[in-house]
Parts: C-alpha cells; structure tokens; sequence
C-alpha cells in the first residue's frame, strides 16, 4: 500500500473497526479472520467520499511517478507525481487533505508548496476547513514580558511558584519542557535500591 507523503485525507471507517470486544469475538469465531477489511460509507469523515473521488478521478488509468520519500511500519510513504503536478498539493488547495508533520518531514521537495496550498485553503475555508479560525495569539502587556521576584517553590521540573512584590504569587511553566514524573522516578530509585 501506498500513502501520499505529507498529507492526511478524511478517511472511510473500515468494516471491524467496531467495539474492541465485539471484534475479538468475531476474530475467536474466524468471522474476521485475516480478510481483507472492505472500506465502509456508514462512519466516513466529512468529505472522505469527494476526496477519494477527487482522486480517483485524477490518477485512475493514468500513468503517474512515485517519489519513494520513505516507509513507516507496512506502508510505502510516497509523493505522486501526475503530469499535471504533484496530486498531494492539489488535495490540499482544493480543501481535501491537510498536512501531517510527520510525514511532511519525508518530502524531499516542495514542502513550501504544499503548506501554502493548505493555507489558501484555510484562507477560503473551503471543505474540511470551513468554519476555520486561526489560532489567537495571546498577546502580554509589555511591562508582563520581563519582570523579577523570588522563587519560592520549585513545584517540579517544569515549573516554579515565584513571589513577586508583598503578596503576589504567581506560577511559571517553562515552554517545551517534560519533566520525569514522581512515580517513574521512585519506580526507578526502588529497582536501584534492589540490585
């Protein structure tokens, strides 16, 4: 199978994608089995329908180059290059995709091209971006940006409670930061402790 690298589509519910349980039922009873899961209309994504078709229309019976970008555990990561352009960067402009970091990273040209085709689509709120409002900002008052006081409290890795002034306390996360948490840390001390 191949997947168009950089990209996500709304997708289609697989049939035995259903209850966990009620799946382990009909795999015990060889119901399942090792078939092959059909794609099913009943819990499609909005838009995962005209997508597919937006595609197919496009690359069925054609002749078109895959750029081997990458694999990722059994799917073969790939850009689809059709004669008339790259199909990704026209599912994105068209409102049909939107980009994926991860596999965005594997493209080894145009990743510009396909974020700006996602943000004319954002722009014009058009299919799965409709009704789309950027992200705000949260903009501090100059004086907010720097300022001094005492650290009281290391609260742990990623935080501190710091005293500003006679009576205002106020608690500062640090920014891409993820601390060990305690009970991996006394998890490890009480593994040490036994050897």
């Amino acid at each position: 199978m191949v997947a168009i690298s950089g990209i996500k589509s709304p997708m289609f519910k697989r049939d035995g994608d259903k209850d966990k349980r009620d799946s382990q039922r009909e795999r015990e009873k060889g119901e399942l089995g090792k078939e092959k899961r059909e794609m099913s209309d009943e819990g499609a994504e909005p838009f995962a329908e005209m997508a597919r078709f937006f595609t197919e229309s496009r690359l069925l019976q054609q002749d078109v180059k895959l750029l081997i970008e990458g694999v990722s555990y059994q799917l073969v990561i790939a850009s689809i290059i059709h004669p008339m352009g790259n199909i990704a960067e026209r599912l994105l402009r068209e409102g049909f995709a939107r980009c994926v970091d991860w596999s965005i990273a594997m493209v080894s040209k145009d990743k510009e091209r396909l974020r700006a085709a996602e943000k004319t689509a954002k722009q014009q709120q058009i299919r799965i971006w409709k009704g789309y409002k950027p992200a705000t900002i949260a903009t501090l008052p100059q004086g907010s940006l720097v300022f001094s006081g005492k650290v009281i409290e290391v609260v742990n890795g990623d935080s501190l409670l710091i005293k500003r002034g006679e009576q205002q306390l106020q608690k500062i996360w640090f920014s891409s930061l993820r601390p060990p948490r305690y009970y991996f840390t006394v998890g490890l001390q009480i593994k040490h402790r036994r050897k």
